[in-house]
């Protein structure tokens, strides 16, 4: 499995997502490669807890960087650019 700790998201998007911390530009990354992918495989792949994925992605939906389109299990993340 690969990990994503360490890895940076460069933000040249707009003003919202500029504001995305460490956590939230590692989650956006991960969702980018994966759209499909659960929180809770989200947090194994940036290497956090469940509750802090799911409280950063709570945030980034709140913001409109990004939504949940269908199921928890069989629906997909839509990252808006």
């Amino acid at each position: 499995m690969v990990m994503f700790k360490s890895l940076a998201y460069q933000t040249n998007q707009a003003t919202n997502q500029a504001k995305l911390n460490d956590l939230e530009e590692r989650i956006i990354t991960v969702i980018k490669l994966n759209p499909r992918m659960s929180q809770k495989k989200i947090a194994e792949m940036v290497d956090e807890t469940y509750s802090m994925v799911k409280f950063s992605t709570g945030k980034m939906k709140k913001k409109g960087i990004i939504t949940r389109v269908g199921s928890s299990q069989k629906g997909e993340w839509i990252v808006h650019d």
